[in-house]
């Protein structure tokens, strides 16, 4: 298995809420990605630039922060259709995403079902937040820092500038690969963009992610307010003792949509 740490940077409408696609807030407009072996070591990089179709105009905040320009884009970038066939055929079949936060997953999906081709990438997914697991292995498992915070605590050279897609995939890629085995190995995350159509196979498939008795009936479920929207979060308890550690925790998040199983 290798890990792919992604990062992506997009656009949004330069012209107000008001005015932007509710079908596509943020237009992927670069594609960066480090892919670490088995034992996490860097192995490869990826790097795009995508043609904007939808925002032909930056947001002012967009153009400040990643320091590019139109010209640039249209010129070197390539439409995102085949930017993200290229991208996830870099991956790999045997591929687990990684990256600093849950929204790049939710971007990407976003994106690639504007353009129609959300089926190259089945879900519900699994991967691993970098963000909480620096969290959880440093902190107190609740805060959520930047990910310049996190390369200032763990002393990471700054070799590059932040905000740029593959740089800060390299820098995620850097966390992830001093956090400790024991909680990369276990705290992993669900991203369920793409809800489970029916009640039955998401069971299933939570099985397969927990083995035991996980059913409705045992209720293993608890609520929860997102800023997104109410979440249903299943959790199984595992009881060893590893690395300091009480116990371990695997959390996963269902979108509301199966939040009738709660019961």
């Amino acid at each position: 298995m290798n890990y792919i740490v992604f990062d992506l940077e997009w656009n949004q409408c330069p012209y107000g809420k008001g005015q932007e696609n509710e079908r596509i807030p943020f237009e992927i407009i670069e594609i960066g990605a480090v892919k670490l072996n088995s034992e996490r070591q860097i192995i490869d990089q990826y790097q795009v630039l995508i043609q904007p179709r939808v925002y032909k105009k930056l947001h002012h905040r967009t153009r400040e922060i990643i320091q590019m320009d139109m010209k640039l884009l249209e010129r070197e970038g390539i439409p995102f259709y085949r930017a993200v066939k290229e991208f996830l055929k870099w991956c790999g079949e045997d591929a687990l995403f990684c990256s600093w936060g849950n929204s790049d997953l939710l971007e990407l999906q976003r994106n690639m079902k504007y353009y129609g081709i959300l089926q190259l990438l089945k879900g519900p997914i699994r991967y691993l937040d970098v963000q909480k697991l620096f969290s959880i292995d440093r902190e107190d498992g609740d805060s959520r820092r930047s990910l310049e915070y996190a390369v200032d605590v763990l002393e990471i050279e700054k070799q590059q500038e932040f905000h740029r897609a593959l740089a800060d995939s390299w820098y995620t890629a850097k966390v992830l690969m001093r956090l400790r085995s024991e909680i990369v190995d276990t705290f992993y995350s669900i991203d369920c963009y793409q809800n489970p159509k029916r009640s039955k196979s998401f069971i299933r498939g939570m099985k397969n992610l927990f083995p035991g008795n996980l059913t409705p009936k045992k209720k293993p479920w608890r609520i929860r307010r997102s800023p997104a929207a109410a979440v249903i979060c299943a959790e199984k308890i595992s009881a060893k003792r590893s690395g300091g550690l009480r116990r371990g925790r695997r959390i996963i998040t269902a979108w509301r949509t199966v939040r009738y199983m709660a019961g």
